[in-house]
C-alpha cells in the first residue's frame, strides 16, 4: 500500500522497495502495488489484503509531513495503532 498524498516522496519509496524486493528474488508477478488516497487509509487496505492469506507479506509505505499543526502526531500515532491491531 502505498499513498498518493505526498506521492513527492511516497514514488521514490516504491521505486526503492521495489528494487530491494527485486533483490531479494521477488518476481515482478508476485509483486502488487496498490495506491491509497493517503495514510489513514493504509491500515484499511493492509487488513482487506492480509485476510486474503493470499500474501507472504505487506508493506505499507507513507509519508506524513509535519505541518504548523500536531496534526502529523496524530495521524502517525492513529495509523501506526491501527497498522499493529491489523496483525493477528
Amino acid at each position: 500500500m502505498v499513498s498518493r498524498y505526498n506521492d513527492l516522496v511516497t514514488s521514490r519509496l516504491v521505486e526503492v522497495r521495489m528494487a530491494a524486493l527485486r533483490r531479494c528474488g521477488a518476481a515482478e508477478s508476485d509483486i502488487l502495488v496498490v495506491w491509497v488516497p493517503g495514510a489513514w487509509e493504509i491500515p484499511a487496505v493492509v487488513k482487506v489484503l492480509a485476510l486474503t492469506g493470499r500474501w507472504d507479506g505487506l508493506v505499507a509505505l507513507g509519508a506524513i509531513i509535519q505541518g504548523e499543526t500536531t496534526h502529523h502526531e496524530h495521524l502517525g500515532r492513529e495509523v501506526t495503532a491501527s497498522l499493529m491491531r491489523t496483525h493477528g
